[in-house]
């Protein structure tokens, strides 16, 4: 069966199969892969897809300007295994997939991009499959230019809208998006991103990842988004039983705000004590909080 023919039939497939089934097919055919310098064989990429697919904290942007679509791929991964597994296979076997109602067509360079990093020649900047998944929804959606190397910062950037529309185009049918990308967001604004959490909705925050800096009179931009992973708490209690008036009144008091980003182990990355402080109060953290995309 040809690419073309395999693509179309892929697009009008609207429940992949079982990851397993999709898995236990592929080491069957163990294809050849569309990605000719990653060095991933067939063997090792089914061992890691299981891995995200178990663990999708694992999924990790490493050195790559990737956050966006890593935000994303691990909301993917979470809800939708059998999609994220047929996606990646896809690609594996023909350098372009459907994710939902969107098609990934990854530039010929992306294809042939190599993730081994420049210092000494030795490691990966970033995981090939997670150069596979990431990379090719990055480079896909780019307009004006390709996403080719892991070092490309201006190609990697993830603007709140393209996020919203990757989720409204794919298997979520609707996002939230209350963000802004030149001034921090409100206390209400935070807590609406809690309400979400709560109604089992996948939530990604934009924030600046000066939020792990010692000071915290820093001018910031935002230019981080990572994946809330447990109800955001102030003083031990979590913020949504609060009223707007007593958040207001306790914005002194400690906030903990759990995340899923950079692969960190049980997608619990402490974004309030990652500072030489080792603690955050929920005033400091709006100032390095511009708001939420929820789906």
């Amino acid at each position: 069966m040809s690419t073309a023919t395999s693509i179309r039939t892929l697009e009008k497939l609207e429940k992949p199969l079982d990851y397993k089934v999709q898995i236990s097919k592929f080491v069957q055919e163990s294809p050849k892969s569309a990605f000719t310098n990653l060095g991933l064989n067939p063997n090792k990429f089914v061992l890691e897809l299981r891995d995200r697919i178990e663990a999708p904290w694992k999924i990790n942007q490493g050195a790559a300007s990737l956050c966006g679509p890593n935000a994303f791929m691990t909301c993917v991964a979470a809800r939708h295994p059998n999609a994220y597994a047929s996606y990646l296979i896809q690609l594996w076997k023909h350098g372009e997939a459907y994710l939902g109602g969107l098609k990934v067509t990854p530039s010929a360079k992306c294809l042939s991009a190599s993730v081994v990093s420049s210092s000494g020649g030795k490691g990966e900047a970033i995981r090939a499959i997670d150069w596979m998944a990431l990379a090719s929804l990055r480079d896909s959606s780019n307009k004006f230019f390709n996403y080719d190397h892991f070092s490309d910062q201006m190609g990697g950037i993830t603007l709140p809208e393209s996020l919203a529309g990757w989720f409204k185009s794919t298997l979520f049918g609707s996002a939230v998006n209350k963000t802004s990308i030149s001034s921090p967001r409100s206390i209400e604004n935070l807590q609406s991103a809690q309400r979400e959490f709560t109604a089992n909705k996948s939530v990604c925050l934009f924030i600046s990842t000066k939020v792990t800096k010692g000071s915290f009179k820093i001018q910031a931009t935002p230019n981080h988004w990572v994946v809330l992973s447990q109800p955001i708490k102030l003083d031990g209690k979590p913020l949504h039983s609060y009223t707007l008036s007593q958040l207001e009144e306790n914005i002194d008091k400690p906030i903990e705000v759990y995340v899923m980003t950079w692969g960190y182990p049980n997608g619990r990355y402490p974004l309030h004590g990652r500072n030489s402080q080792k603690k955050l109060s929920l005033k400091d953290f709006l100032n390095f909080y511009y708001g939420f995309v929820a789906a």
